[in-house]
């Protein structure tokens, strides 16, 4: 997995956020990026991380830029 983008202030100009912080990380495929959310070491996490946030996790196959 490759962090693309973390901003911990990003502005929303249309729609209702969870709050301001935005994290893209870029896997090879989905079944890769199923893989690791569904691997024991971020399942062992993820329950601390929906306890301290409130948000939402996307998979997008289409975020193709220059490509």
């Amino acid at each position: 997995a490759e962090l693309v983008s973390f901003d911990v202030a990003a502005e929303t100009i249309e729609g209702t956020a969870p709050g301001p912080q935005t994290v893209v990380i870029k896997f090879e495929d989905a079944e890769k990026a199923k893989a690791w959310y569904n691997s024991d070491d971020y399942q062992a996490v993820v329950g601390k991380r929906l306890a301290a946030t409130e948000g939402y996790s996307v998979i997008s196959q289409s975020m193709n830029a220059g490509g």
